[in-house]
């Protein structure tokens, strides 16, 4: 209630500054030719001096209160929106440092606490380059610090999105994140810097990648050629009992499809028995002749 009544009373003294500078000119004006017209009349005189002198120092009051109070309304709308940027600083989900232009931290939100297990006491005594950052690339080698998101937005003065890089902690347990740096055009700071955690995604790519390797492992050791391929017939995979069949190289198979490597009849075949185990849901076994680089020979084809 007591800053809106302030905000009120600021409303009623909303005069143009032009106008308060231009009334102690008015007033002297006025005050010259009153004098000038009475120079020989003693009492008219002093009467214009004592009124200048009661205006000069009412003026001087109203414009002290008027000055006063418009401080006071920059400093609360001042006051309002730094609370604003602090509350949107501290409660945004993802991790934000800010740099001075000689890289030194100089401000992080409660989620870069979280994200990079520093405190910000702690934090705002490192530079973006710190050798107390133990920063690894994704695949595990170490990352050289003219090569971090923060530092390539500054040296280059332009956005670096989606770095992904690991920080080690004392343990020596690794939390991948997905870094971005962007230069902030103010005067007194440096770039801000964004941090996403990714290690559920980085777990995830770590078990597909073994998951596909195991299946590579299985297709390779296989007896009989096997070939996988998507819904459009393209060959995303094939073992090497495939390959040898084929006698073509893994490379000049994957990503063509039959029509690239048979005859246009048994493709026809082969595509109508592929489509109406896609549609169906269902195994389907079938017989073809194909024509294969060393002979023809005929194939079951399940």
């Amino acid at each position: 209630m007591a800053v809106k009544r302030k905000q009120q009373q600021l409303h009623t003294l909303n005069i143009p500054l032009e106008w308060i500078l231009l009334l102690p000119f008015v007033m002297q004006l006025i005050g010259t030719i009153a004098l000038l017209t009475t120079l020989s009349n003693y009492y008219w005189t002093f009467l214009i001096c004592g009124m200048m002198l009661l205006l000069s120092i009412a003026f001087g009051v109203f414009a002290y209160r008027w000055i006063k109070q418009k401080i006071e309304h920059i400093e609360l709308s001042l006051e309002a929106s730094n609370k604003k940027y602090k509350t949107l600083f501290d409660i945004l989900p993802i991790g934000i440092s800010i740099t001075d232009p000689n890289g030194n931290l100089i401000a992080g939100n409660l989620a870069s606490e979280k994200i990079l297990k520093v405190p910000n006491q702690k934090l705002t005594s490192r530079t973006y380059d710190s050798h107390e950052w133990q920063i690894v690339q994704f695949d595990g080698s170490p990352m050289p610090s003219n090569e971090y998101a923060s530092v390539r937005a500054l040296a280059e003065n332009r956005e670096i999105d989606n770095v992904k890089m690991g920080l080690l902690d004392e343990l020596g347990n690794v939390r991948w994140l997905s870094v971005s740096a962007a230069p902030i055009p103010l005067e007194g700071y440096g770039v801000a810097i964004t941090y996403v955690d990714i290690s559920g995604l980085k777990h995830t790519e770590e078990a597909l990648r073994q998951s596909e390797s195991r299946l590579q492992a299985f297709l390779d050791n296989a007896p009989t050629p096997i070939s996988i391929k998507d819904l459009e017939g393209t060959y995303l995979s094939i073992n090497q009992e495939f390959a040898y069949w084929m006698q073509a190289d893994y490379e000049k198979v994957v990503g063509k499809k039959d029509y690239d490597l048979f005859s246009h009849e048994a493709v026809k075949i082969t595509r109508d028995m592929e489509l109406q185990a896609i549609f169906e849901g269902i195994a389907v076994s079938f017989e073809e002749t194909l024509h294969l680089p060393s002979s023809q020979r005929t194939f079951i084809i399940t």
